[in-house]
């Protein structure tokens, strides 16, 4: 039996336990992914709620217009900066070994610092020229949010690549008051994005720079909130 100083004790703590339990179990369960559906590798710097949002409103819409199902990976691993990072870092690791195995070239400093160089042409290091012309990518699609100052960076670097979001929607560009206007483009070998803004609010678009990796049969959404880019790259 309990002494009267031990159901205190117990009681003083059922707030703690009630205020640990409570987020657990109106928790919503995770989702497991549909291996037979559609796949989309997402990596974001928006929270769960955005992406939730997204997640349901693209899956309806991705359906309505294909009839085939789509199942969402998002990779959460920071802020933009922290996304830019780990691209970085994955393209190094990816690229290095296509250059080292497949092309049996030797790895080196100079390598390194030359085949994501911004500043350099194709026809000025051979690892430049190598990088743009090759399809390594780090197996995913989207790079949703961020800013446009990063995607044009990056788009120079040859990181990400056009997503064909003008050609498939030139009615946005179109009239005397377009949607959206073209504002500027950022180069780099083969490489290039253009950066767009939003000129109104239409609804299915508040646009901005869109990329998407080669290959891929999907065909992402251009919403992005705040005009956040939508940006992707290479598989």
């Amino acid at each position: 039996m309990l002494n009267s100083a031990n159901k205190r004790l117990l009681l003083s703590f059922l707030p703690i336990v009630l205020i640990i339990a409570f987020p657990l179990a109106m928790r919503k369960p995770a989702e497991a992914i549909d291996t037979e559906a559609d796949q989309l590798v997402i990596v974001s710097p928006h929270n769960e709620s955005i992406r939730y949002e997204f997640e349901q409103a693209f899956r309806k819409y991705y359906h309505e217009k294909t009839g085939r199902k789509v199942s969402i990976d998002w990779r959460a691993t920071g802020g933009t900066s922290d996304i830019v990072r780990y691209i970085n870092s994955a393209f190094t690791s990816n690229f290095k070994l296509y250059w080292t195995k497949e092309l049996n070239q030797p790895w080196s400093d100079e390598v390194a610092a030359a085949f994501m160089n911004r500043k350099l042409k194709a026809a000025d290091h051979p690892a430049r020229k190598a990088f743009l012309e090759s399809n390594r990518g780090i197996d995913i699609d989207i790079f949703f949010g961020g800013g446009q100052y990063d995607f044009n960076k990056q788009a120079q670097m040859g990181t990400i690549v056009p997503s064909g979001f003008r050609s498939r929607h030139p009615e946005l560009f179109e009239g005397d008051d377009p949607i959206l206007v073209e504002n500027a483009v950022a180069k780099s070998g083969s490489t290039k994005t253009t950066a767009i803004t939003a000129h109104a609010s239409p609804p299915s678009a508040s646009a901005s720079t869109a990329t998407e990796r080669k290959n891929s049969g999907l065909t992402p959404t251009p919403s992005s909130p705040n005009g956040a880019p939508l940006a992707t790259r290479v598989s």
